[in-house]
């Protein structure tokens, strides 16, 4: 079962939730997608540094159900991904661009994070 959140508290509260009754009704093969993830290097103002900030911030105190998920994620974009052209844009053409952390820096490549899971990314933080 894939789970897809935002890297917000109320999201990942609620993926938490529907993981323990995915795993209370014998569905244990899960993974969490997280949307809309803010690289710090487009953190360049006062907006985008506190959604920086508060995503970063939820990320480290994410809910205990989610850490050994298989996570993957998926960098915010500027645009709506509403075509198949859209698509193909993020998916390939995207720039390699950094998710930084504290003590380590996870490479964006074509568009998506390599899998890691809640708990070592947020060791890195």
């Amino acid at each position: 079962m894939i789970l897809v959140a935002r890297p917000d508290d109320t999201p990942l509260k609620e993926a938490a939730r529907a993981s323990d009754e995915l795993m209370a009704l014998g569905v244990s093969r899960q993974m969490l997608v997280l949307n809309a993830v803010l690289p710090e290097t487009a953190a360049v103002d006062a907006v985008t540094k506190a959604i920086f900030a508060k995503q970063q911030a939820a990320l480290r105190t994410s809910p205990q159900e989610l850490a050994d998920l298989p996570t993957y994620a998926v960098p915010f974009r500027s645009y709506n991904i509403t075509s198949i052209d859209a698509m193909r844009s993020m998916l390939q053409n995207a720039p390699t661009t950094t998710f930084a952390t504290n003590k380590q820096q996870t490479i964006f490549a074509g568009g998506m994070l390599h899998q890691t899971n809640l708990r070592d990314l947020a060791r890195t933080l």
